[in-house]
Formats: structure tokens, C-alpha cells, sequence
């Protein structure tokens, strides 16, 4: 595969997954940024990035001279909407400048959602053209 890749999210449960496929697809380098323990990733090959989201300067650094950005991070439970969109909105929104300050050649960087941000859907897949009708608070700051 040969690329660096720079991965938010990787200690949970679809990061951690990813991080696995990217191992076994041989890529170079994952760089996961994580705020807490990271023992889902302690026996794997990977370097861990210690922050958060609203740390702009961790992200510049840990951004630079990647080929690709994973971003999984996200936080399902919160007592207020306010919290939500900070962790998930704001969040993206920070991740989103650092790219651009720290990699502005990258031509895509991935975002996962939630279902719950797509809400009821006529259709039988749920594509990027799909109307969002979110079904929660958790939604609507994944919207």
C-alpha cells in the first residue's frame, strides 16, 4: 500500500477494525491520535498521537506528510446538544482546518457518519444524496 495514514477514532470499536484492515493491507505508517488509554492498540504496529480533536497544534504535527485520513472519532452519548456538537462538529471542523493547514495536497479525507444522522429512508441504500431527517441529538451533530 505504501502510504502514511493518520487515523481519529482508532481506539473504538469501528477505528480499532480499520486499523486492523490497514495492517493487513501493509500500509507504512498509522498514526492514531488518541485521548485515552490506548490498549485496544497496544500490540499492534502502529504509532500513537497523543490529544484530541481541539488540539489544532497535535494535529498539524501528527497531519504532516500524510497520504490519507480516516476520520472515525466520534462521541455517541452526551447530556446536552451543545456537547455534542462539540465533540462531533466542532471536532470535524478542527480535523478538517488542520488538513488544510497540514496537508493541503490531500484530495479527500473520510468521514464516518451514523445512521442515525440519515434517519428514515425511502430508499433501500443510503447514499451521500440522500435527504437527512436525523432520528436524535447524537444525529444531528453527525449530520
Amino acid at each position: 500500500m505504501n502510504k502514511t495514514v493518520f487515523v481519529t477514532g482508532g481506539t473504538g470499536f469501528v477505528g480499532s477494525h480499520l486499523v486492523e484492515e490497514l495492517l493487513r493491507r501493509d500500509t507504512d505508517e498509522i498514526r492514531c491520535l488518541v485521548r485515552t488509554d490506548p490498549k485496544w492498540l497496544a500490540d499492534l504496529d502502529v504509532t500513537t498521537v497523543r490529544g484530541d480533536l481541539s488540539d489544532v497544534e497535535v494535529l498539524w504535527t501528527a497531519l504532516d506528510g500524510v497520504d490519507a485520513v480516516y476520520h472515525v472519532a466520534g462521541r455517541t452519548r452526551a447530556p446536552t446538544e451543545e456537547e455534542f456538537y462539540e465533540a462531533n462538529v466542532q471536532a470535524t471542523l478542527n480535523l478538517m482546518g488542520a488538513v488544510q493547514h497540514a496537508a493541503p495536497e490531500l484530495d479527500r479525507v473520510l468521514v464516518t457518519s451514523s445512521l442515525a444522522a440519515v434517519g428514515r429512508c425511502e430508499q433501500d441504500v443510503a447514499t451521500e444524496s440522500v435527504p437527512l431527517q436525523p432520528v436524535s441529538m447524537y444525529g444531528r451533530s453527525k449530520a
